[in-house]
């Protein structure tokens, strides 16, 4: 079975070095092994090693820890992906189906406007509006002797 070698560096006085991130916040030293931060190639680490020993040698060389895994048995991801896909359909069924809600509200409005006479009264507005726009672009028009 084939094996996976990572490594964490670990201070004289046990601690483990934990990664900062941007900004830089935090303590550089923890005391449990879950919060280290874990190298996936040695060279790394080591450098983390040689940097620590040469600006604070007071403290001593840290130790790099090899962590030795082998891989386990597959997590089952059928029933957590299904359920995912699901609600997915779910939610995109009921996105339709108040989509398809509100389309039949507007149409059932337009059907009112047509059977109550609205939209003869909105065309009435709209032709005397049109006719008053136009009648005062003839007037700029006529207005302006280089046009």
């Amino acid at each position: 079975m084939e094996t996976l070698e990572f490594y964490v560096v670990r201070s004289k006085d046990g601690k483990y070095l934990r990664s900062k991130g941007y900004g830089g916040l935090g303590k550089s030293w923890v005391d449990e092994l879950k919060k280290a931060k874990v190298y996936t190639k040695k060279g790394p680490a080591c450098a983390q090693v040689t940097w620590w020993a040469t600006n604070f040698p007071d403290y001593g060389i840290p130790d790099l820890i090899p962590i030795i895994g082998t891989p386990g048995e597959p997590i089952p991801q059928e029933k957590r992906v299904l359920t995912s896909i699901w609600k997915k359909e779910l939610s995109n069924t009921k996105r339709e189906l108040a989509q398809a809600e509100a389309d039949v509200k507007k149409a059932q409005r337009i059907v009112d406007d047509i059977t109550n006479g609205r939209t003869e009264r909105v065309l009435q507005i709209l032709e005397e509006k049109y006719k008053g726009i136009a009648d005062k672009l003839v007037n700029l028009q006529n207005e302006w002797p280089w046009m």
